[in-house]
């Protein structure tokens, strides 16, 4: 136990010098987080997954300090340094390996383009990865695959000409996990005569060492590879045809395969979906070393947790796509947890929660996309410069783009933010409110609340508190935004009251109401909005005056 909360604090250290940027654009973006999201209460999703969570943040955090001690020898030294001597001449002394060659697999290298996986893979007899195909008519019971046996592809049930996906697992999964099936189900849906392939490489993706199973993704990269190959000598499959899903380790293997594609003389495949891709490792690459848009005709990547170890995330932050999705900022959920800072300075042996508190933050791009598939809530999401742009409203006039990983491609980069709900349902629309205040109106501070009506008697009335604690000056427009499972036609008979703010045991003894001049409810990315004008709200006293409002288009 002392060996292992000395690696900790180490790795901590080390990642302090080492942390990618966005521990200061975090900062940025918790400065312009002005507006009220109001979502569902905290609660944590269970992960669908077979992996151990427990203990899963120490066992990265130790192997990551293992890689930059490794990495930071390597590294040569800064002009004008000494060099160091060179170790004495052992007849024990182990040299690693620059490169490896595993037979019809090619070559692999730790070096140049590669040099940020500071190992080589293991030797595939060893991985042991296996193919796994399913089919809408068998879907419980596998075929096995084998690039070594072309066979094996000839007598299966893979339907020529129809779309083949391959969904590949992350660090310390298998093909067991539940987020896999889940996804079988849905693409089952939309394409029934499709080919479903798991790739399960548990043996290269094992714990402790991330290290590790890091460097085994270009080994299983060019095992998927291989099969593509065969499976495009046997059966004709065009890679235009290929749809590569990988969560985690498993979206920088999608990446890696790309490339070992044209390697084997065929194209690069038609589509990428990259799951929250793995950031320790990966993150600043070289493009050749990790996933980027160059790897498949169409890239699309859904952030959840990237940030920094030291922040205690496993994705990545850098836009690697044809489409970039960032819901919530991408680097932390709401539902989870709080963050790794909070485990610690509570007790150190709450470590092992903030691996929980990781793992949701992490897992969440596979909820948000399954929801996206099987709801009619498509989680808008809009163009932005940045996610502290995208608080502000100023990207909420661009058209929003759904979550949809079956998407028509698109030949721009784009960095796609939203907001959701803490739990399921996920998927939430934006909600903007206006207020202007009318030029009699005296200055107060305060809050108004909106309560929408009850969905049934037995449930309690939807309330959202906007522009809290506003200093409500004469003259002056104020805007809000409300995040949830919200339509306009909500509001239409929802009851407007004005919270005044007073001083603690001092009660308000004036005038306490704000007069507005307007007030607009509009959600964002459609085409109405609710306007109201002239509006008296004394204080305490809920008023109906939107369902008298006109409902205007917006031009």
């Amino acid at each position: 136990m002392a060996l292992l909360l000395t690696a900790f604090w180490l790795t901590v250290v080390i990642n302090l010098t080492t942390a990618y940027t966005t521990s200061s654009s975090s900062s940025e973006v918790a400065n312009t987080l002005t507006t009220n999201t109001s979502v569902i209460s905290n609660t944590t999703i269970p992960v669908r997954t077979d992996a151990n969570v427990e203990g899963l943040l120490p066992d990265i955090l130790t192997s990551m300090m293992a890689y930059n001690a490794a990495q930071a020898a390597r590294a040569p030294p800064p002009p004008g340094a000494a060099a160091a001597a060179p170790a004495p001449f052992s007849k024990t002394r182990w040299i690693e390996k620059e490169m490896v060659c595993y037979g019809e697999l090619g070559c692999f290298s730790r070096v140049g383009n590669f040099s940020n996986l500071g190992k080589l893979p293991e030797m595939p007899e060893y991985v042991k990865t296996a193919f796994l195909l399913f089919t809408a008519a068998e879907q419980l019971v596998p075929e096995y695959l084998n690039y070594s046996d072309p066979s094996s592809i000839r007598s299966s049930k893979f339907r020529a000409g129809q779309p083949t996906v391959i969904v590949i697992h992350g660090f310390q999964e298998s093909s067991k996990a539940g987020w896999i099936s889940q996804f079988q189900a849905t693409i089952f849906m939309k394409f029934p005569l499709a080919n479903f392939i798991v790739t399960d490489w548990q043996i290269g993706a094992r714990r402790p060492d991330y290290w590790r199973a890091a460097a085994n993704t270009q080994l299983t990269a060019a095992q998927i590879a291989k099969l593509l190959s065969v499976i495009n000598n046997v059966t004709g499959t065009s890679m235009e045809q290929v749809h590569l899903i990988g969560f985690s380790l498993g979206g920088q293997v999608a990446g890696l395969t790309s490339r070992k594609l044209v390697e084997f003389g065929l194209c690069r495949v038609g589509r990428i979906t990259a799951l929250d891709p793995a950031g320790p490792i990966f993150e600043g690459a070289h493009p050749d070393g990790r996933l980027d848009k160059g790897d498949g005709d169409f890239v699309q990547a859904i952030h959840g947790n990237g940030a920094s170890l030291l922040q205690g995330a496993f994705g990545m932050v850098e836009r690697v796509g044809h489409r970039d999705f960032y819901p919530n900022g991408g680097q932390f959920q709401p539902g989870c947890p709080e963050g790794l800072w909070d485990s610690i300075t509570g007790s150190i042996a709450n470590i092992g929660e903030a691996s929980t508190t990781v793992s949701c933050n992490h897992f969440r791009a596979t909820a948000y996309v399954l929801e996206a598939q099987n709801s009619t809530c498509r989680f808008p999401s809009f163009p932005c410069a940045s996610y502290a742009k995208f608080l502000t409203g100023e990207c909420f006039a661009n058209k929003p783009t759904v979550l949809d990983i079956f998407a028509q491609p698109v030949s721009c980069n784009e960095s796609l933010y939203s907001l959701t709900n803490a739990d399921p349902n996920y998927c939430a629309n934006i909600v903007r409110v206006t207020a202007t205040v009318a030029e009699t109106s005296p200055n107060k501070k305060g809050s108004l609340i909106l309560k929408l009506q009850k969905p049934s008697p037995s449930h309690p009335t939807p309330t959202y508190k906007t522009l809290e604690e506003t200093e409500f000056l004469s003259g002056k427009t104020f805007q809000d935004i409300i995040v949830g499972r919200l339509r306009l036609e909500d509001f239409a008979n929802a009851t407007l009251e004005y919270a005044r703010s007073c001083r603690r045991f001092w009660p308000c003894r004036d005038n306490t109401q704000v007069n507005l001049k307007s007030f607009t409810v509009e959600e964002i990315g459609g085409q109405q909005r609710i306007s109201c004008g002239n509006l008296t709200l004394p204080q305490g006293v809920s008023t109906n005056p939107l369902n008298s409002c006109l409902l205007n288009k917006k031009f």
